[in-house]
């Protein structure tokens, strides 16, 4: 007979469900602590996604006037080879031109890309370059040789004006710059029969206030020199030690100073033997020396002209004179600007002793080169109110450079006065000239 009556359960067995409840409540804290754990990793990593990268650190001033620089000629020196290659440009001379035009542009690209900080041209520092024609106004520039030259005078005015707000080195090197972009577009209009620019960088520039003793000069790192002593008040007459700044007198080829008893003759005189690349430490010293330098350059010059010209012939004797009038002008210039440095310049020495080739081509090269690497070194070294009137000074010098030869290389025409600039670029130009060699001595594929 069969019992209804449902069996017990056996206390030995526990129940199923219970157990697996146990099991759940034991595990529970474990996937807890997993969760969180886990919530925690994609928390962080969701922060470190969305946390925005540190800012770059914004060019110095310096700096973003190099890359501007630097695009510039580079744009100029695509529009120059443009022009040379367009098919509405029949003369050779005019041909010519914008090819040395573009040549020297790209060896000015060359050396301003390689002295910029960073690997190549930010875009931000590229603002406020000079524009140039888009691809689609190629057409323009094919046809207009004005735009080249028209460019060139604006990114030579745009170097100037950056003068103020860079350090020394660099304010030399773009006072170069513009002084050779400067030439190149005389030189270009020239050959290709437009209008020649004004010789000029800027409009002429207030009278400035020469800074304090310790004050920041404007520009982003520390400017190399002082252009004079210190004054609180500005203005040549606020002067701490008003300067005897006498004017230039003519030197009379009667009066000549030996150069055991010049101390400046050796350097001044004999040109071809002095460094073309003052670099000048900080001080107002090398600001007082710079002007100078500039002074006995000039001076020298005037004198050699001066003898040359009772030396020669009617007709060269007018262009001997004509030089020494240049040079009297720059000299006059000078003694402005030292007064308003409150530079004290000594009294014009009565006399150079010339060397025995005197009025060579050579010599006369050399003798100009000196004068441009003197008023190059005086921009480096003069406080910013002061450097767009030394770079006039640089473009007058480069200007007498070149009319009588000593800027027939490339290197020299795009670097004026500055020798460190010809040194790189020359450097570059070997660079390049033995990477083609090697490419083209490299035996073609299949070979």
């Amino acid at each position: 007979m069969n019992s209804t009556t449902p069996p017990s359960p056996d206390p030995a067995r526990p129940d199923a469900g219970a157990a697996r409840q146990e099991s759940a409540r034991r595990v529970r804290p474990w996937v807890w602590a997993v969760a969180l754990g886990a919530a925690a990793v994609v928390g962080a990593g969701a922060s470190l996604v969305a946390a925005p990268p540190p800012p770059a650190t914004p060019p110095t001033a310096s700096a973003a006037a190099m890359t501007r620089a630097h695009d510039d000629a580079a744009r100029l020196a695509a529009m120059a080879r443009l022009l040379a290659r367009s098919p509405t440009v029949p003369d050779d001379a005019a041909r010519r031109g914008a090819l040395h035009a573009a040549d020297v542009l790209d060896l000015q690209a060359g050396v301003l890309a390689a002295s910029l900080p960073s690997p190549g041209p930010s875009t931000s520092a590229s603002q406020g370059a000079v524009s140039g024609p888009s691809s689609e106004s190629s057409s323009d520039v094919q046809d207009s040789p004005a735009l080249v030259i028209t460019g060139l005078s604006a990114s030579a005015a745009a170097r100037a004006s950056d003068l103020r707000s860079v350090d020394g080195p660099t304010a030399a090197l773009l006072a170069s710059v513009a002084a050779g972009q400067a030439l190149e577009a005389a030189r270009y209009a020239h050959a290709a029969g437009a209008p020649i620019p004004a010789p000029t960088l800027t409009a002429p520039e207030p009278t400035a206030t020469p800074p304090s003793a310790g004050q920041s000069t404007g520009s982003s790192t520390p400017s190399t020199a002082s252009a004079g002593p210190a004054t609180s008040s500005g203005g040549p007459s606020a002067c701490s030690a008003p300067a005897s700044q006498p004017q230039p007198q003519s030197m009379s080829p009667s009066q000549p100073r030996s150069p055991s008893q010049s101390p400046s003759a050796t350097n001044s005189a004999l040109p071809a033997t002095q460094s073309l690349s003052p670099a000048p430490s900080d001080g107002a010293e090398n600001g007082q020396s710079a002007f100078v330098a500039v002074e006995q350059a000039e001076q020298a010059a005037v004198w050699t002209y001066t003898v040359l010209a009772a030396r020669t012939e009617a007709a060269a004797r007018t262009s001997n004179l004509a030089a020494a009038g240049l040079h009297q002008a720059q000299l006059r210039s000078l003694v402005v600007l030292a007064e308003r440095a409150c530079a004290a310049l000594p009294a014009p020495d009565a006399g150079f002793g010339l060397a025995a080739d005197a009025g060579t081509p050579a010599q006369l090269a050399a003798l100009e080169q000196s004068v441009a690497a003197a008023w190059s070194g005086l921009v480096g070294a003069s406080t910013p109110d002061f450097r767009t009137t030394a770079a006039e000074g640089l473009l007058g010098a480069a200007r007498r450079a070149d009319a009588v030869g000593a800027q027939s290389t490339l290197e020299a025409s795009a670097f004026p006065g500055h020798a460190a600039g010809r040194a790189e670029a020359e450097a570059l130009g070997s660079a390049a000239t033995r990477t083609a060699s090697a490419t083209s001595a490299a035996p073609s594929p299949g070979h």
